[in-house]
């Protein structure tokens, strides 16, 4: 489990948003404090969502959502620096920027996440226009949409599909370290700040 993010317990779910305390998020790989957001969202959040979404999604039809694949590591990589260092450029340094998406991509250790967990990609055109993963535990680890698709549902599609799976496994809670950049879309699904 990460540094600094908070799980409610299952039996507990949050009550009422405007109840949690947010307290300074503490460092994380180099990381200065406050560069992410702990977020949590019970499954009766997940559930109830399902209709209001259908219609979303039949506009993003043109994409593939699939498992990840060894040989799409390369292209994840990619994505995953460039929109780092252009999306999320209005909400962080240059050198949180660094710490957080490194120019040298040795550095990456995200290939056993994807590897190890359940993870998917969306394709576009043949594109891979997004990815996310997760670990067993309820963790949403990695939910990133390339730089040029934007606002097109690429994240409402993997979040949805890893929600379903977390709903599968019987998860009761989800929490994830959401950017300050993403905070807004995981709260728009359900999920409430545990930590700032």
């Amino acid at each position: 489990m990460p540094d600094g993010v908070a799980i409610r317990p299952a039996d507990k779910p949050p009550r009422d948003p405007r109840r949690l305390s947010v307290r300074p998020f503490g460092l994380r790989a180099n990381r200065p404090a406050g560069w992410r957001v702990a977020l949590a969202c019970t499954m009766g959040n997940v559930r109830g969502r399902d209709k209001k979404t259908k219609t979303f999604l039949g506009a993003v039809s043109e994409m593939k959502l699939r498992k990840y694949q060894p040989d799409d590591y390369d292209n994840i990589i990619e994505l995953f620096y460039d929109t780092v260092h252009s999306i999320n450029t209005a909400d962080y340094t240059k050198i949180q920027l660094n710490a957080w998406a490194p120019k040298d991509k040795a550095l990456f250790k995200l290939e056993s996440r994807l590897l190890n967990n359940y993870a998917v990609v969306v394709e576009k055109d043949g594109i891979i226009v997004g990815f996310g993963n997760v670990n067993g535990t309820g963790y949403f680890d990695c939910l990133y949409t390339h730089k040029d698709y934007q606002g097109i549902g690429v994240a409402t599609l993997i979040a949805n599909d890893i929600e379903k799976y977390f709903y599968q496994e019987g998860v009761q809670v989800i929490t994830t370290d959401a950017s300050i950049t993403a905070k807004p879309f995981f709260e728009k699904r359900g999920y409430v700040v545990l930590q700032e």
